[in-house]
């Protein structure tokens, strides 16, 4: 069977259905394998999809959402037991012999061009991959913060970006990403605010996720099954955290 990967943060894996739960109804007869991690930095999401590509047959296309690009991750020479904080966590990596903690720099100061150039870095990085592989693939922002809109560039940095082929992006208006989209078009489909983290941290609930997939990703008229559900989706109260932690099967994969 042919296999679409997808990959992403809190955006495409999280306490409540994001968009790669959706994609059934729209790629046909493929496995859908989530290879998301909540937290997770693009560095890590660029390594992922190439550690993916050795695990996995018949992939068919791969879908790589990317977060927020201050975000880093640490790595521990093989299995150890991490103490974290309410925002970060830890797993052990089968094919890479390591522990890594992700988010584990959510409260760091980013630094705004230095974080540019190290997303860019590695959406580059992975097309060439994909693209020497002739993987078909997709690729995506969480919101502005991921790619925001820049007027004076550097000279390295434009050259960068004159690098990346920009036809293999999904947009909303031309530069928007799925939490700009769903904050636009519906701004009734989020959790009630936390006054501790403040509106930049809601995620979308599932419709959003849902019209993304449907409207944004493959401009279809069919609908899944169940639509209203999602759109009356009341917001769980639980933690991200135990998703994050559950490991799945293709992640115990031997590659």
């Amino acid at each position: 069977m042919k296999k679409v990967i997808t990959h992403g943060h809190c955006s495409a894996r999280y306490k409540w259905p994001t968009w790669p739960n959706f994609l059934s109804t729209y790629v046909g007869d493929a496995e859908i394998i989530n290879l998301a991690k909540p937290g997770i930095g693009n560095e890590t999401i660029a390594r992922d999809v190439v550690n993916a590509v050795s695990k996995f047959n018949d992939i068919s296309h791969v879908y790589v959402m990317w977060g927020a690009p201050h975000r880093y991750d640490v790595f521990t020479e093989g299995k150890q037991q991490i103490s974290n904080n309410k925002d970060s966590w830890s797993m052990y990596d089968n094919d890479f012999e390591w522990t890594v903690s992700y988010n584990g720099h959510y409260n760091s100061q980013p630094h705004e061009v230095f974080d540019r150039f190290k997303t860019l870095e590695n959406i580059l990085y992975t097309q060439l991959f994909l693209d020497r592989k002739q993987i078909d693939y997709t690729m995506m922002i969480y919101d502005t913060r991921t790619l925001p809109k820049q007027i004076n560039l550097t000279k390295p940095e434009d050259f960068l970006r004159q690098q990346i082929d920009w036809s293999k992006f999904l947009f909303y208006q031309n530069q928007l990403g799925l939490r700009d989209f769903a904050q636009d078009l519906y701004p009734d489909q989020f959790p009630t605010p936390d006054q501790t983290k403040g509106d930049r941290h809601l995620h979308p609930l599932p419709y959003p996720h849902y019209k993304w997939v449907k409207d944004i990703m493959f401009k279809s008229v069919r609908e899944v099954e169940d639509a209203q559900r999602y759109a009356n989706w009341q917001e769980e109260d639980a933690h991200w955290m135990p998703e994050a932690k559950r490991v799945l099967p293709y992640e115990e994969y031997d590659a």
